[in-house]
């Protein structure tokens, strides 16, 4: 099998896609701000809405009764605390920092000597990956429709083609 491929008047090429470099940024600092925004939504989620199994006790101060999670779970909400401390902060451009600031997230996420790990954060990235990586591919897809250039794109993940 033999492809062939010709192309007329270079310049023009060439400056459409120098043209694509050049107003691709901006775009994508709104993805990459959707996904770290994606990743704490999830986070949040999986403390407040997943079911949990670990033990029952009584708490006061309130009183009530609160159904703590079990090892390899995620946290089970309590008093709403470590949700409010997940937070994600722009650190430049193309770079944001999805991190919780309550003292003990540490101690959740990989646990200690005397308490199993109850990850939330990691399990939330893993789980917004999918969601980030599709809207990097649209965003690519319709900078590269706007500057009306033909190339094939190939997204790896999923092994997904789009000609356009």
């Amino acid at each position: 099998m033999i492809i062939e491929v010709n192309i007329k008047d270079f310049k023009k090429v060439e400056q459409a896609m120098q043209e694509l470099v050049n107003n691709v940024g901006k775009p994508f600092e709104q993805v990459i701000e959707g996904g770290g925004q994606e990743i704490r939504k999830e986070a949040v989620r999986s403390i407040q809405q997943d079911p949990k199994s670990g033990i029952i006790y009584q708490r006061y101060n309130p009183r009530r009764r609160h159904q703590a999670s079990a090892k390899g779970e995620a946290p089970a909400s309590d008093t709403g605390f470590l949700v409010s401390q997940i937070k994600v902060q722009k650190k430049s451009p193309d770079e944001v920092v999805v991190e919780s600031t309550a003292p003990y997230s540490a101690f959740l996420e990989f646990g200690t000597s005397q308490m199993g790990e109850r990850p939330f954060m990691h399990p939330a990235a893993m789980k917004a990956f999918p969601k980030i990586a599709k809207a990097v591919f649209n965003k690519v897809v319709e900078k590269v429709k706007e500057f009306k250039v033909w190339v094939l794109i190939v997204l790896l993940y999923n092994k997904q083609y789009s000609i356009l």
